[in-house]
């Protein structure tokens, strides 16, 4: 009676793996290995949802970063090519 909850539980494994981080409590209810298994699954799936999530606002953050430099850049130059076309 393992095969089919552990072959559920590969595929879960496999899914995640492909990065896809749905949830899906298959055998998480079950009060033995299997059930601790899903549930050890589920954590991880959520520590990974929550790495991505950190992931997308880091490079948010950095592309805020870079246009702020290159606002700032083009200030400077602007700023630059006003005092020399005034000498």
């Amino acid at each position: 009676a393992l095969a089919r909850p552990l072959g559920r539980i590969t595929g879960l494994v496999g899914r995640m793996a492909a990065g896809d981080l749905t949830d899906d409590t298959a055998e998480a209810n079950r009060v033995d290995e299997i059930g601790n298994l899903a549930k050890g699954l589920a954590v991880l799936r959520t520590g990974l949802r929550e790495a991505d999530r950190l992931r997308g606002e880091r490079d948010e953050e950095r592309k805020r970063a870079d246009a702020r430099r290159q606002a700032d850049l083009f200030r400077v130059t602007e700023d630059l090519e006003a005092s020399i076309g005034g000498i």
